[in-house]
């Protein structure tokens, strides 16, 4: 939680960087934002300078998710 309702990566849309994503909040109360690739874009954002737009359940880098279908596990089978 980075205060005020928000969480770290919440899918953004900021007046100067366009679709980004939220990674954190400093001491002074600004806001760090990151391309959806990861890259920090800027430290001192400021709230009224974005909107949130939904919350990502994921990293995405490179385009693909941080979880690939070789990392997923199916769930056991439960015998009735």
């Amino acid at each position: 939680m980075l205060g005020d309702g928000l969480v770290k990566n919440t899918l953004i849309k900021h007046v100067k960087y366009g679709l980004t994503r939220l990674a954190g909040v400093n001491a002074k109360g600004l806001f760090s934002i990151y391309t959806l690739e990861g890259k920090r874009l800027t430290t001192g954002a400021k709230r009224n300078d974005f909107r949130l737009l939904t919350r990502l359940n994921f990293n995405y880098r490179n385009g693909r998710s941080s979880q690939t279908y070789e990392d997923w596990v199916p769930c056991p089978k439960i015998d009735d």
